[in-house]
């Protein structure tokens, strides 16, 4: 038989494992290290994180796989003082904490420069008695975030939000971030005086204490003859409002036939700044000792003045003084407002939810483990409230309303199964509710929760973690001890089929993985562990959603004696992938850009098939090996090793050839053996060259022999 070229010269197919060598296809690779196979027609190194700060910062947080989060802001939240228009410069943050602090990186949005680690500004003081483990999300512009060492009982907090304010109050421009609690409730302290009266009387001594007045109108009036008490409530900026105050002893005023409420005047103390993130107040009556639902009398508003019902005009304040003028007595007031007949709105019609419910969140001490926003509502699971923990149970929000979680608003799925959420993440109007083992797909397309079902459950497709889950362009997709997972709306699909089940398993079980999305690329990147020292892994997964193919790159190009650097989880952003890498030793963390599919770095090393050139059995002489690659002019050589008659454990090295060219150039290997098939492994010389190979050709010659 003549002589005859084989070449190689496609790679997509990546990495299989799964399959014998023999069996794989030719444009897979049964071994690779630190090599991208997504640019079709070559095989290249990968190139390292680098650093994405100007230094590191001492920052005690220590869980891996855990802390930092992604978000962009129209607001500068590295700013603490100016006007509207200096906080107006858009800014990609990084959140991440520090002991019991949420602290933030900052660069300006679309930038490609370093962030800046912005110190106390604009923290939140999550709290707590030890460092924390936050489970965050992002919605309308705020920030909400608990710790999800609150459930497990070792921690004593409840969520904070951080937000930002730009509108007047009483006339005067504000224009900062506010952090605080995410709790919807009411002040211990009542801050209500309610008198008929013609006039203000009551002395207003606490900030943001108002004043209530009315007279009977005579005649002419739509309320029904009744006696009635009186109560308020507070609104958010957010929309949040509380629930209706509880008095001991409430106000109370009797109608008769055709009366009304006239001359009605509200008065508020502004002298100090008060309850920043309160858009306003309201004001409700109801027949006394009833069960009958609070109807509005007064929408307050410290923007725009008051009004008797949510479609009238607003009647505009009257100031005395300056608000948060820190001294003298200063006050915002409106009389002469009537409401002659009962506005339709209730406190249930314009909540959605009942005036009676227990609470509206988490209580004194209280949390959650995974959080999602779907539909316009916030979804949490595995919630504590003060001293019970509910881990089959799902929170969720009235529709807009993102912190507001009424007592009786949840679903309870898989009771008593021995299994507990974990973490919660959506596709269109699809729940994705994650136990330790199983998946629950909740359907909550309707408007009303009558219409919401249990779509599918998926037992073996479970998340231990939500950092370990992640949206990309193409579904949502998650990792766990069993393999990578994608749910594109219709059902789950498993992205490791390549990949051998044992191997996978080995490296995951009982580490912490973590997950992120490669925008520009389209790739999903896999941490299997982000534990550090000689627990830690340094090769990471990519799967690539053009080619569907799989690689690994290395995320450390020098792994000391002391091994790995831990690693928080991963964030994905328009301008990239992200993550914090800790010190050793110390508290010094250091943020990171992780580029996946990008040419630079070393270390490559593949492995091909084993070859037999489509007629086993049958003795073949090789004779040479042609590589045809480039380096980044710098020395780089290829060292080229083989292995034959299906031994993989045994590879002899042929010989290493120099490159020293940033132009392609064919690299010739001398091999002279028969043999019945062959695999080749490639691997780089130097540890500090950029390598691409274009293709591989074998030359040989089948000979008339049969294998012995």
């Amino acid at each position: 038989m003549p002589k005859q070229m084989l070449t190689l010269n496609d790679f997509s197919g990546g990495l299989n494992t799964k399959s014998s060598p023999r069996d794989i296809a030719l444009n897979e690779l049964a071994g690779m290290t630190n090599a991208l196979v997504n640019v079709p027609g070559l095989i290249r190194t990968a190139k390292f994180p680098t650093d994405i700060v100007s230094g590191s910062t001492s920052l005690n947080h220590a869980a891996r796989g855990n802390g930092l989060f992604s978000f962009n802001s129209q607001y500068d939240i590295g700013r603490t003082t100016g006007a509207r228009e200096d906080y107006e410069s858009s800014v990609e943050v990084l959140a991440y904490p520090d002991g019991t602090n949420i602290k933030f990186y900052t660069r300006a949005y679309n930038a490609t420069g370093n962030f800046t680690h912005q110190g106390t500004d604009n923290q939140i003081a999550l709290g707590g008695s030890t460092n924390v483990e936050p489970v965050y999300y992002f919605v309308d512009g705020s920030l909400y975030v608990s710790d999800k060492k609150v459930v497990s009982g070792t921690a004593n907090s409840n969520p904070k939000v951080l937000q930002f304010v730009t509108k007047d109050r009483f006339g005067e421009s504000v224009a900062k971030f506010i952090s605080g609690s995410a709790k919807v409730s009411d002040t211990s302290t009542n801050l209500a005086n309610f008198a008929d009266a013609d006039s203000f009387s009551a002395t207003l001594n606490l900030d943001g204490e108002f004043e209530f007045i009315y007279d009977k109108g005579a005649s002419g009036g739509g309320w029904e003859a009744d006696t009635y008490e009186f109560t308020y409530t507070f609104v958010d900026y957010t929309g949040d409002e509380t629930l209706p105050h509880v008095f001991s002893s409430p106000h109370t005023c009797t109608l008769t036939a055709g009366q009304f409420f006239e001359d009605i005047g509200f008065k508020i103390n502004t002298t100090n700044a008060f309850r920043e993130s309160e858009k306003g107040v309201r004001v409700y009556v109801r027949a006394q000792n009833s069960n009958e639902r609070y109807q509005l009398l007064l929408d307050v508003d410290y923007e725009r003045g008051v009004r008797t019902n949510l479609f009238d005009e607003y009647v505009a304040w009257s100031n005395t003084g300056t608000y948060d003028a820190g001294s003298g007595t200063n006050t915002s007031e409106v009389t002469g407002i009537d409401a002659e007949s009962p506005a339709l709105d209730t406190y249930e019609s314009i909540n959605g939810y009942s005036q009676d419910e227990d609470r509206l969140g988490f209580g004194t001490i209280g949390g959650f483990k995974g959080a999602a926003v779907c539909s316009r509502r916030a979804w949490v699971c595995n919630v504590r409230i003060d001293d019970e923990i509910f881990d089959d149970r799902i929170y969720y929000t009235p529709v807009n309303r993102f912190k507001t979680f009424p007592t009786s608003f949840f679903l309870d799925i898989g009771i008593n199964d021995g299994d507990s959420f974990n973490a919660l993440s959506s596709v269109g109007n699809r729940i994705l509710a994650f136990k330790q083992n199983k998946l629950y797909i909740i359907n909550v397309s309707s408007s009303s929760d009558a219409g919401w079902y249990l779509e599918a459950e998926y037992e073996g497709m479970g998340c231990k973690h939500p950092e370990a889950i992640v949206k990309t362009a193409f579904g949502v997709c998650w990792t766990n001890e069993y393999g990578v997972y994608l749910f594109n709306g219709e059902a789950p699909i498993e992205l490791t089929l390549k990949l051998d089940d044992e191997n996978w398993n080995s490296f995951t079980l009982g580490k912490i993985p973590s997950i992120g999305y490669n925008n520009i690329n389209k790739q999903l990147v896999v941490f299997q562990n982000t534990e550090s020292g000689t627990d830690g892994t340094n090769a990471f997964m990519v799967y690539d959603f053009n080619t569907k193919s799989i690689f690994f790159q290395n995320r450390q190009n020098v792994v000391s004696v002391d091994g790995m650097k831990g690693m928080s989880n991963l964030v994905s952003t328009v301008g990239g992938m992200f993550f914090s890498e800790y010190a050793h030793s110390g508290n010094d963390k250091s943020i990171r850009s992780l580029s996946s599919g990008e040419l630079g770095g070393s270390f490559l090393d593949i492995t091909t098939k084993d070859i037999n050139f489509g007629e086993p059995g049958k003795i073949k002489k090789i004779y040479k090996v042609y590589v045809t690659a480039k380096d980044d002019g710098s020395s780089a050589g290829i060292v080229l090793k083989t292995s034959l008659n299906g031994n993989p454990s045994s590879f002899t090295t042929t010989e290493t050839v120099d490159i020293d060219s940033s132009s392609y150039k064919t690299l010739v290997y001398t091999v002279n053996q028969d043999c019945e098939s062959i695999q080749l492994r490639l691997q780089g010389a130097d540890t500090t060259n950029e390598l691409t190979i274009n293709d591989i050709t074998i030359e040989y010659r089948v000979k008339y022999k049969r294998a012995s």
